[in-house]
């Protein structure tokens, strides 16, 4: 259930199919998923909670090819924001690509997590493989890092292994269970306000970014975590987190 206001439909960016497979083979011309530096760290407090801790504001950033104007003359603010990003452009796009779902789910073939490409946190990048630095270093001049704010957090529960699986989410929004708008410092979470009752439920979750320029002028769209909440020796725990971000 969204008991805060929903600020972006699924609708709102469009999103095709699966994307690519873990450290797939593909061309170097082919777009890896973007860089980004939004969530710092994703836990689950002693009590059960579970806890979002973003990138410091002035730390927050994402990577595009788009010459987008980041000026401050242009409008506002994220308040200011918030009650027009459907209509701001998504820059970012989901593309098509793999195999169905296996191993993390959309991630696909036998790739899984132990062997996927990692980013410096140590999450699985979601797409990624050996071309991605290539790319890069190909098409340096075209990159750009723009400095960003999180306008929505939203946090969704897929089930079970098996359930996530045969739902193969791809990067983007999904049907939230719920969202937090204008974030400020750490999210706290309770399972009661995502209905699974009093201890996180066991299985696939996503938490994702909404993320626009400084300046409110650009939706970026979203940068996503997916990630298996496990009880490992009586404890609940966080394992196998992936990076699930849209191609650049």
């Amino acid at each position: 259930m969204n008991r805060r206001q929903f600020l972006i439909r699924s609708s709102s960016i469009a999103t095709v199919g699966m994307a690519g497979l873990a450290g797939c083979t593909t061309t170097t011309e082919e777009a890896p998923p973007r860089k980004s530096n939004v969530v710092r760290e994703i836990e689950v407090t002693d009590d059960g909670a579970l806890t979002i801790d973003p990138v410091d504001g002035t730390n927050q950033w994402v990577m595009s090819r788009q010459d987008l104007d980041i000026s401050d003359e242009a409008t506002g603010s994220i308040s200011a924001a918030t009650n027009a990003l459907e209509s701001l452009s998504p820059v970012g796009v989901a593309s098509a690509k793999g195999r169905g779902a296996a191993g993390r789910g959309a991630t696909g073939g036998s790739r899984g997590f132990s062997s996927a490409p990692k980013t410096s946190r140590g999450r699985a990048r979601y797409g990624g493989g050996v071309y991605v630095a290539t790319w890069y270093d190909d098409h340096d001049e075209e990159v750009e890092r723009y400095p960003v704010d999180v306008a929505t957090i939203g946090i969704k529960y897929f089930g079970t292994n098996e359930e996530f699986r045969e739902k193969a989410p791809s990067p983007g929004p999904v049907n939230w269970d719920e969202t937090i708008t204008n974030p400020e410092g750490e999210i706290t979470i309770s399972p009661t306000e995502i209905d699974l009752g009093q201890e996180l439920t066991p299985g696939w979750y996503r938490v994702g970014s909404n993320v626009i320029t400084e300046n409110g002028n650009t939706n970026m769209g979203w940068e996503s975590f997916d990630f298996r909440v496990e009880e490992q020796d009586g404890e609940i725990e966080i394992t196998k987190i992936w990076k699930v971000s849209p191609r650049i």
